[in-house]
């Protein structure tokens, strides 16, 4: 037991390191840092410009699948390849998403990011409910016609 007390503050800090530990790390340890410079912050842009350009890259994928993919499904009349298709497409617009609040936190809107994340969430969750809605109806053999 006292290896697992002595153990976890340990790792607690390197998983956690508070922000005074990281700034600390970050500046004044490097040389050619001056004081208050964090060190590798041009890293950190390289990393942001490489997520920008790998989401701009899905849209524009999932926009090619989507669009062939319904084509296929509208040659050959399969109502599975257009939902297949449409699946592509919801992709594409929650990769949207993603992008804009990851351009937006690059501009130091970082209240984007979890707003991005939320709305990416409802919109796998509108999407599912409406699935499940859908699959239940089917299970209790329910007919629209017999409403009116």
């Amino acid at each position: 037991w006292d290896s697992v007390t002595t153990t976890w503050p340990m790792l607690r800090d390197r998983l956690w390191p508070s922000s005074a530990s990281r700034l600390a790390a970050a500046t004044h340890d490097a040389p050619g840092a001056e004081h208050g410079q964090l060190v590798g912050a041009g890293e950190g842009r390289v990393v942001r410009h490489a997520a920008i350009a790998v989401t701009v890259a899905s849209i524009l994928l999932k926009e090619a699948l989507f669009k062939s993919t319904l084509l296929v499904g509208e040659h050959e009349e399969s109502n599975l390849i257009v939902a297949s298709a449409w699946h592509h497409r919801s992709d594409s617009l929650a990769a949207g998403v993603c992008l804009v609040s990851q351009l937006g936190a690059s501009f130091g809107h970082f209240y984007l990011d979890p707003l991005g994340g939320g709305i990416v969430a409802s919109m796998l969750a509108h999407s599912a409910f409406g699935s499940l809605f859908e699959s239940l109806n089917d299970l209790v053999d329910y007919n629209t016609a017999a409403d009116d």
